[in-house]
């Protein structure tokens, strides 16, 4: 009797987990893209966040990351996390 794993034949569960490997590649270079870019829109910055410059219009890093966040739809938290 061939060993299986969960419902899945041995085989059939490593074939799975070659093209689950991949895809978390994918997705990892996919998180790494959108938190270069937040990093781009927001560089981090020495503790204190945005420093304001007179005249500027004043904007938190959280707001500008939530406005990124919901224009790419993913939530403000995931972006921050991949920031």
């Amino acid at each position: 009797m061939a060993e299986s794993v969960g419902s899945v034949l041995r085989d059939r569960f490593e074939e799975l987990v070659v093209q689950s490997l991949k895809l978390v590649q994918v997705m990892t270079s996919c998180q790494f893209a959108v938190g270069d870019m937040a990093l781009e829109i927001e560089p981090l910055r020495r503790h204190g966040g945005h420093l304001p410059v007179e005249g500027e219009d004043i904007q938190s890093v959280e707001a500008s990351l939530r406005i990124f966040a919901e224009s790419i739809g993913l939530s403000f938290h995931t972006v921050r996390t991949y920031r």
